[in-house]
């Protein structure tokens, strides 16, 4: 029997059961990595240098509908990658290795430096080799950032 059967018998909130729901569609595996922000495209360089000095990318564990499992607490690894020269770090020269969510959802602080060239890219990739109620396949990669050509 579904969450959504007992809903139909009871006084309790709905709101109850939609957090009911989004357990249950976690514990059948139904999680996966969402990117909410928009890709920076068309980033001009001023000399080798972007024009912009940071960006916040934020990432949420959401189900196949794009609904946030709001239940989650935790914290899941980062990886972020150039396609070039560029620098993309935490603003202090340390690279960024996890994202903490709460309530499901986490942002991605990114500042960038150094010598940058035309076209290029920055990828983030959120949950490698991470597991949440036993599933791990969570290994989401997204360009957040385009240079012009």
């Amino acid at each position: 029997m579904s969450i959504n059967k007992f809903r139909q018998h009871t006084y309790t909130p709905n709101e109850y059961y939609d957090y009911l729901r989004q357990v249950e569609l976690g514990m059948s595996g139904d999680i996966e990595v969402g990117f909410l922000s928009e890709k920076l495209e068309g980033v001009e360089l001023d000399g080798t240098s972007l024009t912009v000095d940071s960006q916040t990318v934020d990432v949420a564990l959401v189900d196949d509908e794009g609904n946030v499992h709001e239940w989650f607490d935790g914290e899941l690894a980062v990886e972020i990658t150039t396609s070039e020269n560029g620098v993309a770090d935490d603003g202090d020269g340390n690279a960024i290795t996890s994202v903490d969510l709460v309530d499901g959802v986490g942002e991605i602080e990114i500042h960038y430096s150094g010598d940058w060239d035309a076209g290029e890219t920055v990828s983030v990739k959120v949950g490698d080799n991470d597991e949440i109620l036993g599933y791990g396949d969570f290994d989401e990669t997204e360009t957040v950032l385009e240079v012009a050509s």
